[in-house]
């Protein structure tokens, strides 16, 4: 057998790697997630279209271009967030470096039938760069996100010497050049340290002067939450390494106001992207994010979190907002005292289409915890998880009893009342209780 490469997080961020008795030290490069392999045929990415066989070993290369990632050759280890899809049996998955014998551990553990199970994992690359998986038993399809990677650090030459005296200060140079209408938060060294502040700097926006907010990496709390304005997009560096939070919640019922949101938008055109938004409560109600008015917000890369109210909702639309989801987690969870949660609601609107692709929305721990609550909105639901303590889809009337359609293809939808059903294509019908297309 080869030499075993071991690794193990050190101070200052580095990652330890050793082998046949040497050792050296890695450093974390943090990326914007990007898709490295997705073996679900109607949206495949990377080099594998059907899922992962019992006691089955599949491997694949990572450094390089692959999927929609490019790793550097230099990559020695990967950060990464696996997501188990579509499990038939009780298993779990194995991610290990492909020139090394199949180890004893798990990375990730599931029951068949499951719902979308992500776990974050980190692991060494093969000399040639390549990472296996292996499934215990069952089939079951697999998604990977690489959010960045260890690559080594250069070598010292020496013992470090004495510290010598400062130099003279030199004469200041010339401000560098920065693209104009790009503002950027971070907890230190940027234009602004909340992105409340940065957004009450913003005066002139408008469709000739279009802004956006870069966020670095990093947890920043807005006591008041935010209000987007329009024509400014927010841009973070990552839902896993950029957060947006606040313990906001309130009295004031998201049905009339916006005020309980983390981030709020009232009739603006914006894009919200790579962040994550939390409203961990403080009142009756707590929303992660609120849409109302005639809102067109796109919401790509997000998460959503709402909890610790007895009303929680991680993406709630009113009237005639139109946002569309691209790639969107939203999770509202209560706890004993809570009435209700709701992932996504989408309420009194006026017969608008919400467009949702790679959606994965959970309510959970409330009397009522619903992963879509519709009234008048039409939802187009594509490959996305829906996944509701007491419905999966709840397609209310609006006053004067109008019901819209919710129209659904290529998602996993799971209620702890309706059981276990993939949609095809088809309708909701306007009941309470689903139906299913044929599988």
């Amino acid at each position: 057998m080869g030499a075993v490469s071991l690794l193990a997080v050190t101070s200052g961020g580095l990652l330890a790697a050793s082998a046949s008795g040497s050792s050296s030290a890695s450093s974390f490069v943090p990326i914007t997630p990007c898709r490295l392999l997705d073996t679900r045929p109607a949206n495949v990415v990377g080099i594998r279209s059907t899922p992962i066989a019992a006691t089955e070993t599949f491997a694949t290369q990572a450094s390089g271009t692959n999927g929609n990632c490019s790793i550097p050759p230099s990559a020695t280890a990967l950060s990464m967030d696996v997501v188990a899809v579509n499990p038939t049996a009780s298993s779990f998955l194995t991610v290990f470096p492909s020139d090394q014998p199949l180890p004893l551990a798990s990375s990730l553990n599931w029951v068949a039938g499951q719902a979308p199970t992500p776990n974050a994992v980190t692991v060494p690359l093969s000399s040639d760069g390549r990472v296996s998986f292996y499934n215990n038993a069952g089939t079951v399809d697999i998604a990977v996100d690489i959010v960045g990677y260890y690559q080594p650090e250069s070598a010292g030459a020496g013992t470090t010497g004495v510290q010598g005296p400062p130099g003279p200060k030199g004469d200041t140079g010339a401000p560098g050049p920065k693209p104009s209408h790009v503002i950027w938060v971070a907890k230190s060294g940027g234009d602004f340290t909340t992105v409340a502040a940065a957004l009450a700097s913003i005066t002139d926006n408008d469709a000739t002067h279009l802004y956006t907010i870069e966020i670095a990496p990093g947890t920043y709390t807005e006591p008041g939450g935010i209000d987007v304005k329009n024509d400014v997009d927010i841009h973070g560096s990552g839902a896993d390494v950029t957060f947006i939070t606040c313990t906001c919640g309130g009295a004031a019922t998201p049905r009339t106001s916006g005020a309980t949101g983390t981030t709020r938008a009232t009739s603006v055109t914006s894009q919200i992207s790579d962040v994550t938004i939390d409203n961990s409560g403080g009142g009756t109600y707590a929303t992660a994010i609120w849409m109302g008015g005639s809102s067109h917000v796109e919401l790509q890369n997000v998460n959503a979190t709402a909890e610790g109210s007895p009303g929680n909702y991680a993406v709630w639309v009113s009237g005639s907002a139109v946002p569309t989801m691209d790639h969107v987690t939203a999770i509202a969870s209560g706890g004993s005292t809570s009435t209700e949660s709701l992932a996504i609601a989408i309420v009194e609107s006026s017969n608008v289409f919400i467009r949702m692709v790679d959606v994965g929305a959970t309510a959970t721990g409330s009397t009522r915890a619903d992963a879509l609550w519709n009234e008048g909105g039409w939802p187009q639901i594509s490959d996305s998880r829906l996944f509701g303590g007491t419905y999966s889809v709840d397609n209310r009337s609006v006053s004067g009893g109008f019901t819209a359609p919710v129209a659904i293809t290529g998602s996993m939808i799971i209620s702890a009342l309706s059981g276990s059903r993939y949609f095809c294509s088809g309708d909701y019908d306007g009941s309470i209780n689903p139906v299913s297309c044929p599988a």
